[in-house]
């Protein structure tokens, strides 16, 4: 994310009206009553439910909104088991990696109506995804089968599981 930043810092440095902060959108306290972009690259997937996230957003001053996160045509909620278990019981106390697809209805219904939602195609880079299946040095093939993303014609995989990555850009009307 501080690379991001860092880049977003020099595309905008001739313009003093643009700043950019580092936050948690988890954290409501932390975004700024001058912040009025949301940002979110690959992290969205990852947290157990966005419902939290669009809570603090619709309590924020952000009218604009740019994710990169899992767009499908169904909701799934996925937990992939990282590391192993031993039992039944075990799975209960596991630690997991959540790997979640949203509808764009869902999503819409979380914002309203007075948000404008559009979702474009992601510029995935599938050569450079099959070099780093290649270099990534994990200890067994089936590991780096389930850890790193990787092409298959022009869709993205993670282990077993599809990745719909999509940009969604949300704006507030009358903002």
């Amino acid at each position: 994310m501080e690379a991001n930043i860092t880049n977003g810092c020099q595309f905008f440095s001739g313009d003093p009206t643009v700043s950019f902060i580092h936050g948690d959108i988890l954290e409501p306290l932390a975004i700024s009553p001058l912040v009025n972009i949301a940002l979110s690259a690959n992290t969205l997937p990852h947290l157990p439910s966005i419902e939290p996230v669009v809570s603090n957003i619709l309590k924020s001053n952000i009218s604009i909104c740019a994710f990169r996160m899992l767009i499908g045509s169904d909701i799934v909620i996925s937990k992939k088991l990282v590391g192993s278990a031993t039992g039944f019981e075990s799975l209960s106390t596991a630690v997991y990696q959540h790997n979640n697809i949203y509808s764009l209805d869902y999503i819409k219904s979380l914002f309203g109506p007075s948000w404008r939602i559009s979702v474009h195609q992601d510029f995935q880079d599938l050569d450079r995804l099959e070099k780093h299946q290649q270099d990534v040095a994990y200890a067994s093939a089936a590991d780096s089968y389930s850890r790193v993303s990787r092409p298959v014609g022009n869709l993205v995989f993670k282990g077993d599981l599809y990745m719909p990555w999509k940009i969604l850009l949300l704006s507030k009307e009358n903002a």
